[in-house]
């Protein structure tokens, strides 16, 4: 009734004790068509004033406190500049505007089993599309390790399916990939991984971290094999192989930190087959394959379960 006479939602919140976003969405819930906009501005006064501050206090953001009291957004940021209060950073806004919470230090400092794993495992099959995001794809057999990736971060972020066709440029034959994919939004969790080693393009450009405790090691190794290696050969008792993939600078440095850390012996880099940045890292000889698997899975707390059930049956069938 007070908006029908003409009174506009900022002249009407004061007298309901009520924000002007809310008289608005009374007003349209109410089907009271809104009172056509001038071009110019009103003069405000000292109670609109100190509103615009309160709701910006509250985390309103600067163009709907303009929308909302019918002033100009150069006249909010003004009067929150003469208050002493900063404009809102990019983090800062991204937290207001946050639908799902997240546990943004989870690799500020790599301590336990879990960051060391996590952080292998996304270094070698997550990336950051931006500043400000981390996807992880998987196939759809591995959705649980997803789920449990998004319970280590403590996030409500959904699970989502792709389904991808295409056209192979080297062959020119049809590819297609169906999977299961995690997107979570967070600057700081992104800068932290970026500290340690991952960026864009993160196939080309990731680096081997050199950082950790020497006791982690294990955890790490352990996520870069689950992300982006393989046992191969099982089913022969002397064949087996262990093997990971990625650019030719990470796995020279990876060779040398299982070299110093570990009983394996120096072998060279096996070239890509297609892809001439890439190389594998492949250990042969049954001992040498067991060794690792007892050195990565040693009071492991995390791992992807197809993987670790391939080595158990290779044990069970060949070395009972």
């Amino acid at each position: 009734e007070l908006y029908a006479t003409g009174q506009s939602i900022y002249e009407i919140a004061p007298q309901v004790g009520v924000l002007p976003s809310t008289v608005s969405r009374w007003v349209n819930a109410a089907g009271v068509p809104r009172h056509r906009k001038t071009k110019t501005y009103k003069l405000a006064d000292a109670d609109t004033h100190a509103l615009a501050i309160d709701c910006y206090v509250d985390g309103m953001s600067a163009s709907k406190i303009a929308s909302e009291l019918d002033i100009s957004k150069p006249t909010v940021k003004s009067w929150l500049l003469k208050a002493g209060i900063k404009p809102r950073t990019v983090e800062e806004r991204m937290e207001l505007a946050r639908k799902h919470p997240i546990k943004h230090d989870a690799f500020s400092v790599i301590e336990t089993d879990a960051q060391a794993y996590w952080l292998g495992f996304i270094t070698a099959d997550g990336c950051l599309p931006s500043n400000t995001e981390l996807r992880i794809n998987l196939q759809l057999r591995d959705r649980e390790h997803l789920v449990s990736l998004r319970d280590f971060l403590d996030t409500t972020y959904e699970i989502g399916e792709y389904h991808q066709r295409g056209v192979s440029k080297k062959t020119g034959e049809p590819w297609e990939r169906h999977g299961h994919y995690l997107d979570v939004s967070s600057m700081k969790l992104c800068a932290n991984l970026q500290r340690h080693g991952i960026g864009p393009r993160k196939s080309e450009t990731c680096r081997f971290n050199e950082s950790l405790p020497e006791h982690l090691y294990s955890s790490y190794f352990r996520g870069l094999f689950d992300g982006e290696g393989g046992w191969c050969d099982l089913s022969s008792p002397r064949g087996a192989q262990w093997r990971l993939c990625g650019n030719n600078e990470f796995l020279l440095s990876a060779r040398q930190k299982l070299e110093e850390l570990t009983e394996v012996e120096h072998i060279d880099l096996y070239p890509h087959h297609t892809t001439p940045w890439l190389s594998y890292l492949i250990y042969c000889k049954s001992p040498q394959v067991l060794y690792l698997a007892g050195w990565m899975y040693n009071e492991a707390t995390v791992w992807l379960p197809r993987k670790y059930d391939q080595i158990l049956r290779y044990l069970s069938e060949h070395h009972t």
